[in-house]
């Protein structure tokens, strides 16, 4: 994994609790299977995110003829793709073995946190078309379902409810803006090299509301809200070339760059 990138926290405590924290991407493998964008050019060429530069770290991305992420080195560690079928597995932090359904989105995943296996969380994804509804998690050391709320073609909000914990994430979009490559929802969409939400519009903003009831914190039932605002710079192609993100006060932003590779 590239480390955690300080841009929109979606910290995982644990493997329990799930908390989202804004301003940190869960591992770069959210950016590593980014799909191309297409080049305005005679030849049409497919581009592709060849690195990411940002202010603590970088990746740099190798990829197989048929334009599938092969791997991401971020210089002290590596994560690697192997393609079966409709299957792939993915070797990094983690072992993530994840199966697509007919329109090419994730519809099973299972995760292994050790190397035994022991530590182990498996996902199930439900969609209305080509849009999730629903996500239902069943691991070692907890349960939680996650629920996905779309309006004009975005997604709104995803609920997540656990055993002792709640959280909400809303998204506000540019709506004179279409997705693509490099949007902050990109890349929590191509997670770990897989994609399951598809967007029409860039991400503008995501605010997050996360309540822990569990017995062990101090003060059960009290909302922690946290607020990313999201901007973009593009080249003369519509690629987008870098995002920075802020905090409700559009203070202490953070820029992140990409770098692209056209064949």
């Amino acid at each position: 994994m590239w480390g955690l990138l300080v841009l929109t926290k979606t910290t995982i405590k644990n493997h329990k609790s799930y908390k989202m924290k804004t301003f940190i991407f869960w591992g770069l493998t959210v950016f590593l299977f980014a799909a191309g964008c297409k080049k305005n050019t005679e030849k049409n060429a497919e581009c592709r995110i060849a690195k990411i530069s940002g202010p603590l770290s970088m990746g740099i991305f190798s990829y197989d003829a048929q334009g599938r992420i092969l791997s991401v080195n971020n210089g002290t560690s590596n994560t690697s793709f192997t393609y079966v079928g409709d299957s792939i597995i993915k070797q990094g932090t983690w072992k993530s073995v994840y199966a697509l359904n007919s329109n090419g989105l994730l519809a099973f995943e299972r995760r292994e946190y050790n190397s035994s296996g022991t530590q182990w969380e498996r996902r199930i994804y439900e969609y209305d078309g080509m849009q999730i509804k629903k996500m239902t998690s069943n691991s070692y050391s907890g349960n939680f379902i996650r629920t996905y709320i779309w309006s004009n073609g975005n997604l709104l909000s995803e609920q997540t409810l656990g055993a002792t914990y709640s959280q909400l994430i809303q998204y506000e979009y540019y709506t004179d803006k279409t997705y693509r490559l490099g949007d902050k929802q990109s890349l929590d969409l191509l997670e770990n090299g897989v994609e399951y939400i598809r967007n029409k519009n860039l991400v503008k903003k995501y605010i997050s509301t996360y309540i822990d009831n569990s017995p062990s914190n101090p003060t059960p039932g009290i909302p922690e809200i946290e607020t990313a605002n999201y901007s973009y710079a593009f080249d003369s192609k519509g690629k987008i070339i870098s995002m920075t993100a802020s905090n409700e006060n559009n203070s202490n932003p953070t820029v992140y760059t990409y770098e692209y590779r056209c064949d």
